[in-house]
């Protein structure tokens, strides 16, 4: 699995060739996705935090003691007392289910704490004209450029073009770029959150090299 290489890119770097290579604007971002049929705005609305599913480790502090909790395939925790049902739950509906747990076992004064110690469940894909691309873990709200950010930025062959092919058979999103707009701007067109299973895809300019 390829997850980002070590040192994080600036974000001058996302648009490598002309540093300035940004988007249209946000109107035209979502207009462009309403052409398309796309919900970008639905995208915008629907940011949530972070659910924990099979694979994620969560790290559950109870008073003195800490445990390491790998969210199992069934989307159950293993504590000392039992198993709880954790799949599809923010980490506070895990804490407030826990205590609830604990209540119910005899252990009332307890306060326990969770976190996702290692994010394992949800994942993006980014394709085509990125410096890395392969499969990116999400991490809470991760929002499309922060992706395209750890996927490295652009190659100096990138169309301008973004397509993100929704997992859960949305309409596709198509955000088209343009050289003369600021990266404040881009960062807010951008701003589109990710699901897991998403694909984003970077098109090749017409007629470009096929050496990166």
């Amino acid at each position: 699995m390829s997850n980002a290489p070590s040192s994080q890119p600036t974000v001058s770097r996302l648009f490598p060739t002309l540093l300035s290579l940004t988007l249209v604007g946000v109107s035209m971002a979502a207009e462009s996705a309403t052409s398309e049929g796309g919900d970008a705005p639905k995208r915008l609305e629907r940011a949530a935090p972070y659910q924990v599913g099979p694979g994620d480790l969560l790290e559950v502090t109870l008073s003195e003691e800490r445990y390491l909790l790998t969210v199992q395939v069934d989307g159950t925790i293993s504590l000392p007392t039992g198993k709880l049902k954790v799949k599809g739950l923010a980490t506070t509906e895990v804490r407030r289910k826990v205590e609830a747990h604990l209540q119910e076992v005899g252990f009332s004064s307890v306060q326990p704490t969770v976190r996702v110690k290692e994010h394992r469940s949800q994942v993006a894909f980014i394709t085509g004209e990125v410096l890395h691309p392969g499969r990116y873990y999400l991490f809470g709200n991760h929002k499309m450029f922060t992706i395209l950010l750890r996927a490295g930025g652009f190659t100096r062959h990138a169309s301008g073009e973004v397509i993100v092919q929704p997992a859960d058979g949305g309409e596709v999103i198509r955000i088209d770029l343009s050289p003369d707009m600021t990266m404040r701007e881009q960062r807010q067109a951008l701003n589109i959150p990710l699901a897991n299973g998403d694909s984003v895809g970077v098109t090749r300019k017409p007629q470009a090299s096929e050496s990166r």
